[in-house]
């Protein structure tokens, strides 16, 4: 946070109606909003030009940046994730009020739900306080006026004392108006909400850091009892000075039976519920909205079952097939073996230098197996994976997941609300890792990093599966997909039972089902691939490198002799087996070309490729998830986790070779 009154660009150019901005910096547009309301949407309509995802270190949530031109003059357009309330102690919104504080927006742009418009007049409530130029955009209004809720949008204007108007990202509808709002914001009229002796405390208090809308939002996030807010106090004024405010603000709370911060957001509910009497109009539908009735499917077993079956399945055919089969040979055969690696092998060789040669083209080559794999089978997986999730994340399906899968998660210590960092596994193990503290209690959080590292495959393991799935009769497929849930399952039963430890209460908010914008889908699809090619394609050809010298040196004959007795004699893998292992840890991806190469070989057969498959996805997680574990759990939980980790693997593998053989299952 910054310090109150620095940094702040809230200042307003009355003669143009244009925001003020510091000098040599580009004014910035904050997208303010809760989650699901279309916000990433209208980003996408407004922004001109370069845009770009941005997360910085340590932050879990990503940030979207891109240029708009309003009036001749170019603005920064930021698109966080969405929020509740900037008084909760929740990730993404330490996030916002980071933006908020240091980054100073000369505009804030508040995006609503026509459908659900008093949870937008709440955060309008506590965005007021800043007293920064405001336009609210009230979105969704095809989706409002199909079940009969009318708002005037001038009404809203006049009453909030903002310019406001209805918008449709997904019709395009309302954007040129948003653009004229957007060159003429004012700050909102400000209001008294609270009762009197917190308003009057509130408005001191502000006077005394300052008066500005950084200093107001500051005070309400003490008030409210947040943490940041208290310990950036401390360090600004000074321990004696922040004791003193504290016991100011403890005078209020004596006089109240309930906490401030409960007290504060029933009065914000209140006074949003007024508002929304006064602007909203419903003429109730007779007929009950087709998507009204796929909601009611999804979340309600068996339908729900059979809906995340048949999802599923089309995971499988258009990842699967479409992906590793289609886009794969493309990719691979076409392009990479009968175009960019003789070209490459016709220009190296005439060097006669087989060093650079076998570096670059050999078996272990960077571009013969680093750059091939990446591109050509890599790739073109993670990319159809990256817009199936998508469609399903824009399409509102993930929260109805969780109250499907909310009993089944009870058994193993964690709730419904754990789906969405379990589903953020099938992503990146490490990123989900991340998550985990957004979980309420340390059981649950010590739980989930369990079973993320131990069975949830993220894209880089999928990539595995699905590149192998062609060699595998859909028997064999069957068995690595459900062996792994029933594992994971069985292990997080009993890691629920030896966790000490209570959970927590199931809360979940369900927006409404709608129907993806291909747009929007086709933007945070190409973000995830260009997170892939910048982030994955370095570690890659390291990993590739450090095979390449170790096969040079010997250094990789001696490691397969060494765990020949347990690759060969406990898996029943063949030697090279080793490598697989060896590159999982560096990026789980890497064992894609060694698999692949040692299947078209007839090195493996369905058994081994079985095993392979389920080994690599139990084996401890790669080096980047490890440091996460490390930093989030700690020393001592880090080792318990990798341990029980590598000892099931280990175990896993011995008896799933033993069982196969003994009973004859070839696939």
């Amino acid at each position: 946070m910054a310090k109150a009154g620095e940094g702040s660009t809230g200042r307003t150019d009355m003669g143009k109606g244009i925001p003020g901005k510091e000098a040599g910096k580009r004014p910035k547009i904050l997208l303010l909003g809760n989650p699901q309301v279309g916000k990433t949407a209208l980003w996408s309509e407004l922004s001109e030009g370069r845009r770009s995802p941005f997360r910085s270190e340590g932050e879990i949530m990503e940030v979207r940046r891109a240029p708009i031109l309003l009036r001749g003059e170019t603005f920064e357009l930021i698109d966080p994730p969405g929020i509740q309330s900037l008084a909760l102690d929740m990730e993404e919104v330490h996030l916002v009020k980071r933006i908020l504080l240091a980054e100073g927006p000369a505009i804030i742009l508040l995006v609503v739900d026509a459908k659900n418009l008093k949870r937008g007049l709440m955060l309008y409530l506590e965005a007021m306080e800043l007293q920064l130029p405001l336009v609210m955009a009230i979105n969704m209004s095809d989706e409002a006026r199909q079940r009969g809720i009318t708002i005037d949008p001038r009404a809203a204007s006049s009453l909030l004392g903002i310019e406001a108007c209805l918008t449709s990202a997904l019709e395009g509808e309302g954007i040129s108006t948003l653009r004229r709002c957007l060159a003429h914001a004012t700050p909102p009229a400000r209001r008294a909400i609270y009762p009197g002796s917190i308003q009057r405390s509130l408005e001191e208090l502000a006077a005394q850091l300052g008066g500005e809308g950084p200093a107001r939002l500051l005070c309400l996030l003490l008030y409210s009892g947040d943490r940041e807010a208290r310990d950036s106090l401390a360090s600004w004024w000074g321990a004696e000075k922040a004791e003193a405010l504290s016991r100011r603000i403890a005078q209020v709370q004596s006089q109240f039976s309930l906490p401030l911060s409960l007290v504060m957001a029933e009065a914000r509910l209140r006074a949003a519920e007024d508002l929304r009497e006064q602007l909203v109009q419903v003429m109730p539908s007779r007929r009950v909205p087709f998507a009204d009735k796929v909601d009611h499917w999804v979340r309600t077993p068996p339908t729900g079952f059979l809906a995340f079956a048949l999802i599923l399945i089309l995971l499988f055919l258009f990842v699967g097939r479409f992906g590793a089969g289609t886009l794969g040979w493309l990719f691979q055969d076409q392009f990479f073996n009968r175009v960019a690696i003789p070209a490459c092998t016709a220009l190296v060789r005439p060097l006669q230098w087989p060093f650079l040669e076998d570096m670059l083209v050999g078996p272990f080559g960077l571009i013969s197996m680093g750059l091939s794999a990446a591109l050509g089978l890599i790739l073109p997986i993670l990319g159809t994976f990256f817009f199936f999730v998508a469609l399903l994340e824009d399409s509102g399906y993930i929260p109805r997941l969780g109250v499907l899968l909310h009993r089944l998660f009870k058994h193993v210590g964690l709730n419904g609300k754990a789906v969405l960092t379990m589903f953020l596994g099938f992503s990146c193990v490490t990123m989900a890792t991340l998550t985990t503290r957004l979980l309420d209690s340390k059981k649950e959080r010590l739980i989930a990093t369990f079973l993320l590292s131990l069975g949830i495959p993220c894209s880089a393991q999928l990539s595995v599966i699905f590149a192998l799935a062609p060699a595998l009769p859909i028997s064999g497929f069957a068995f690595v997909v459900l062996f792994v849930f029933l594992f994971g399952l069985g292990m997080g039963a009993i890691a629920n039972r030896l966790v000490p430890g209570l959970g927590s209460d199931f809360l979940m908010e369900v927006f409404p089902l709608r129907i993806p914008r291909i747009k929007d889908v086709l933007l945070k699809t190409y973000f995830r691939v260009f997170w892939f090619l910048k982030e994955a394609i370095p570690l890659f050809l390291l990993g590739t490198l450090i095979l390449f010298l170790s096969n040079e040196i010997g250094l990789l004959y001696s490691i397969e002799r060494l765990a020949k007795p347990l690759v060969t004699g406990l898996f029943g893998l063949p030697p090279e087996a080793t490598d697989v292992f060896m590159m999982c840890f560096i990026r789980k991806e890497g064992a894609v070309p060694i698999l692949r190469n040692m299947v078209e070989a007839g090195r493996l057969n369905h058994v081994q490729v079985v095993i392979s498959l389920i080994l690599t996805t139990l084996f401890i997680p790669c080096i980047s998830t490890t440091l996460v574990v490390l930093k989030q759990q700690g020393l001592k939980n880090a080792l318990y986790i990798m341990g029980a980790i590598l000892i099931l693997c280990v175990a896993t593998g011995g008896i799933l070779n033993s069982l196969f053989h003994l009973a004859g299952i070839t696939f």
